[in-house]
């Protein structure tokens, strides 16, 4: 009776090896598979990408306002200069009054 059941055990795997219908339905699944995992790499690609660009505009915001204090403080030092220049030239060139 064992040696049946191995006879039809094995007639039934040979037959599912034949069968154009389950090698197709295996193709399906392996293209099913091979796509989730194709999905997976673009949506981890795009997550990493957004964290890049989150960080790089924040690096790049910082950046600005190091520009804008730089900016500010040469603007401060212009008016310095030229108020001294103003006061130099007012006391070598009085104006008369």
């Amino acid at each position: 009776m064992d040696t049946d059941k191995q006879v039809q055990n094995e007639s039934f795997l040979s037959e599912r090896k034949d069968d154009p219908r389950i090698k197709s339905r295996e193709k399906s699944l392996q293209e099913f598979d091979q796509a989730y995992w194709k999905w997976r790499e673009i949506v981890d690609n795009a997550e990493e990408g957004i964290k890049f660009y989150q960080s790089f505009g924040e690096m790049l915001g910082g950046f600005k306002g190091g520009c804008i204090q730089f900016l500010n403080s040469r603007r401060v030092d212009v008016g310095y200069v030229f108020f001294i220049l103003f006061l130099r030239i007012l006391f070598l060139f009085p104006l008369p009054f």
